[in-house]
């Protein structure tokens, strides 16, 4: 089994060279904290604005706020449900995203194209983690094995589709090694600071887990501003294209 990477990072101010890495085992960064069962963090970046999307996450209860608007608060279970549905959608119905009922439960007003893209992912990430099978645990000590063995798995060079709706490639978000984290650490907070990649932050109990992903559609950003980081970029897009053609493979 492989590691989750602990990370503690100040972005907010664009001081990208300041991102921190500690790959002490478990160890958890007070950053925010919750006394919730599982908190999760999707944020992104447009010209230095953060967009984020939280979600709280009990047994019983999650709440949801996108760009500190609150979009849902309410059963588990509900939210649950509206994932499945969001997800098992026939690659022949042409049911866009945006028609499918988590979408007409959760957004009521125009919140933009980013915000959306955060949900999207929200609702992809859920489906992959499988959720419902850490609140299914029988105690702590299920669910920490749990959360962590996805950390080392899912949340590092994987990907995760968002089925369209009709034939053809499918938007995918692509979770990049966790070893990057490590050996290029001011290039993925560079391009975590043009919108390039997406920060996740997974928090249970003593474990907190930071991974960068490429989203399902990248910003419209002149390509000059990759001068510097392109080595790493065209990394990231191998490794992508790789991984993806492994899950063809199975």
């Amino acid at each position: 089994m492989g590691r989750a990477i602990r990370i503690s990072a100040n972005l907010e101010n664009t001081k990208y060279r300041e991102l921190q890495i500690s790959d002490c085992h478990h160890q958890r960064y007070l950053k925010y904290g919750s006394m919730s069962l599982m908190d999760i963090k999707i944020e992104t970046t447009e010209d230095k604005v953060a967009h984020t999307l939280l979600a709280a996450i009990e047994d019983d209860i999650t709440a949801i706020t996108l760009s500190d608007t609150n979009i849902f608060k309410g059963k588990t279970e509900k939210l649950l449900s509206l994932i499945e549905n969001y997800n098992n959608v026939s690659m022949t119905d042409g049911l866009p995203y945006m028609a499918r009922e988590l979408f007409h439960s959760l957004i009521k007003f125009n919140v933009g194209t980013l915000n959306v893209n955060l949900l999207r992912a929200f609702a992809t990430m859920m489906y992959s983690l499988k959720i419902e099978n850490l609140i299914n645990c029988r105690d702590d000590v299920e669910r920490y094995a749990y959360v962590t063995e996805k950390c080392d798995s899912v949340l590092s060079d994987y990907s995760m589709y968002e089925l369209s709706g009709k034939l053809g490639p499918q938007p995918t978000l692509y979770f990049i090694k966790n070893g990057l984290l490590e050996t290029h650490s001011n290039d993925v907070a560079y391009l975590y600071s043009i919108g390039f990649l997406y920060r996740f932050t997974l928090t249970f109990k003593e474990v907190i887990n930071v991974s960068y992903f490429t989203p399902f559609e990248l910003p419209n950003v002149p390509m000059y501003k990759l001068i510097g980081h392109r080595s790493l970029w065209r990394l990231i897009t191998n490794d992508r294209n790789k991984e993806i053609e492994e899950f063809v493979k199975r």
